[in-house]
């Protein structure tokens, strides 16, 4: 049986459920997980220690705003093709450690991979979010750039 326009849509575009809820909290575990190993064994940033592994908080507390917009990425994922969606899953549950990292450690988002060259100090949950954002971005580009010879086709 074959399916036509929004019925195959309807289909194919599945809620977030259950399982995909568990997949988030599995991301966010394992980051605190890595941020609680790191606070455990990596020297505080000092000149002493200067990288690649060093120890530094940003003590800047993520606003309410941020939680509505990880809620908003997860539920607009669900129109993204299944690898858009498995990397919104990812983005989430990193997104939702970080969030989850102050009320953890009283000085803040333990920050341990130093990046010496481009001044910049990130953890694990902040790496997963910029390659998970490449990702999506690309979920959503690829299908275009494959449909874009049929519009050019089109229009003559």
């Amino acid at each position: 049986m074959r399916f036509s326009g929004d019925e195959a849509t309807r289909r194919t575009r599945r809620p977030i459920g259950g399982f995909e809820l568990a997949i988030c909290l599995l991301v966010a575990l394992q980051c605190l997980a890595i941020n609680a190993l790191a606070v455990a064994h990596i020297p505080l940033f000092s000149l002493d220690s200067l990288g690649p592994l060093a120890l530094a908080y940003h003590d800047k507390q993520p606003g309410p705003i941020f939680i509505a917009a990880v809620i908003l990425a997860l539920l607009a994922g669900t129109w993204l093709p299944p690898v858009g969606r498995a990397a919104v899953l990812v983005f989430a549950g990193a997104a939702a450690a970080n969030l989850a990292s102050p009320a953890i450690w009283d000085p803040g988002i333990p920050d341990y991979i130093v990046f010496r060259r481009i001044d910049v100090i990130a953890n694990a949950a902040d790496l997963l979010i910029v390659a998970a954002s490449v990702v999506i971005v690309a979920s959503m580009v690829v299908p275009a750039v494959r449909r874009l010879p049929l519009l050019i086709r089109s229009d003559r």
